[in-house]
């Protein structure tokens, strides 16, 4: 096509601004080539299609950001329920309950503590175990990170 101009071709020309969610009805700036339309219907019937995508385009919107409040929602839920500092799991611990840090992440299953025994005659003081998948048990000595951090849970 050597003459390729915009009033020339045969389809409505629409341009989208902020304005697009907000408004309740087509843009101002939804513009017509009225030598094309031949009628006024043609330029009702593409605002009319117009107003039904961004009605649509606002739905999934609107589900999205409702699906994100949700996820947060549950996360906040789940950190107030869940995770705890090293103070507030030592007392499960104590009770033989095994815990572990959600920020490890790693091979690590869970740390138990073992209370007092005896060993060959003499009392062995309680201590930390941690299994580790695929190494079995270790003695554990929690850091200062550990010991500061707040993302203890139980491991059931």
């Amino acid at each position: 096509m050597e003459n390729d101009n915009v009033e020339d071709r045969p389809h409505f020309i629409v341009s989208i601004t902020v304005n697009f969610l907000v408004s309740d009805s087509a843009p101002s700036n939804l513009m017509v080539n009225e030598a094309n339309s031949g009628d006024g219907a043609a330029a009702d019937e593409e605002k009319n299609r117009f107003l039904h995508a961004k009605r649509n385009l606002s739905y999934i919107i609107i589900f999205f950001i409702v699906k994100l409040l949700w996820i947060v929602a549950k996360y906040l839920i789940k950190k107030d329920e869940c995770y705890m500092t090293f103070e507030e799991i030592l007392p499960r611990l104590k009770a033989g309950e095994k815990v572990i840090r959600e920020g490890w992440g790693g091979a690590e299953l869970y740390v138990k503590l073992v209370g007092q025994s005896e060993h060959d005659g003499e009392t062995l003081n309680p201590y930390f175990l941690i299994n580790v998948r695929g190494e079995g048990y270790t003695m554990f000595t929690p850091t200062v990170c550990d010991l500061l951090a707040e993302d203890w849970i139980i491991v059931n």
